[in-house]
């Protein structure tokens, strides 16, 4: 989830680093935790890949920071996640209403 989440929270504004962590574990309710190393490592892929680009800011105090911005592409593969994520859902949907059924009246099981 880690791809998506970083996408979705680029969407609405380009980030640094740090903030884009917080962010993401905002949106997620802390379900989505990552180590600053593999967020790094999935951004660095993503603007490898197109969908996301980075510059240099060059703020008035403390170290330069990268500042992450969505591309034209990121924004179509953002897309094409809210699809596969619409997808997902259902089967969850599905199987959850299994479950239940399967479950009967408060978790006692099938008559």
């Amino acid at each position: 989830m880690l791809e998506p989440a970083l996408l979705a929270v680029l969407a609405s504004a380009p980030s640094h680093g740090y903030d884009l962590r917080r962010a993401v574990e905002d949106l997620s309710g802390g379900l989505v935790c990552m180590d600053p190393g593999g967020m790094y490592r999935a951004l660095r892929r993503l603007e490898e890949e197109g969908y996301v680009t980075s510059t240099w800011s060059t703020g008035g105090h403390g170290p330069q920071r990268r500042e992450y911005e969505l591309s034209d592409e990121g924004r179509s593969l953002l897309r094409e996640w809210a699809e596969h994520l619409k997808q997902r859902e259902r089967v969850f949907r599905s199987l959850i209403e299994i479950v239940e059924r399967s479950l009967g009246p408060a978790g006692q099981g099938a008559a």
